[in-house]
């Protein structure tokens, strides 16, 4: 009965001290400063009060941990470069151009701005999953072979 009242009150403090709202208005900590400390204060949480990590578990943790950040950092290096090369190209320019020197409605634009992205964002992800689909119908074996490589 102790320990689930000592497990609730680390867990109420957990997520205060997660929302780092208060700590960061206070002037303690800035909002990076205040996630370090809340990730701090899990790790001891679950080491000392709930006993689910072991010490041998922090390898995998943290390696798993580098893999999704080096993911992150791969999409944002990304994002950067394409958006110099764009700003390199003048491309937001010649549109913006484009757009004022047309003489039709705002709305249209409206209208044809979103057809654009949900062009983007639907046709390249049907035609990779039609894609998908014929190449596992004419090589099955790429079902049973592409699980063990990514592993």
């Amino acid at each position: 009965m102790r320990f689930c009242s000592k497990a609730k009150s680390a867990t109420a403090s957990l997520s205060s001290a997660a929302n780092g709202s208060a700590i960061c208005r206070a002037g303690l900590f800035t909002p990076t400063e205040a996630a370090a400390v809340g990730t701090f204060y899990s790790l001891i949480i679950t080491f000392f009060v709930y006993c689910t990590v072991k010490l041998r578990d922090m390898g995998e943790i943290l390696q798993d941990t580098v893999k999704t950040t080096s993911m992150i950092f791969a999409i944002m290096i990304g994002a950067m470069l394409f958006g110099f090369i764009l700003t390199a190209l003048q491309a937001p320019q010649a549109l913006m151009s484009l757009v004022t020197n047309a003489q039709v409605s705002r709305w249209i634009i409206f209208i044809g701005i979103n057809l654009v992205l949900l062009a983007l964002g639907s046709v390249p992800f049907a035609i990779i999953m039609a894609l998908e689909i014929v190449l596992l119908c004419f090589v099955p074996q790429l079902a049973t072979w592409l699980p063990s490589v990514l592993q």
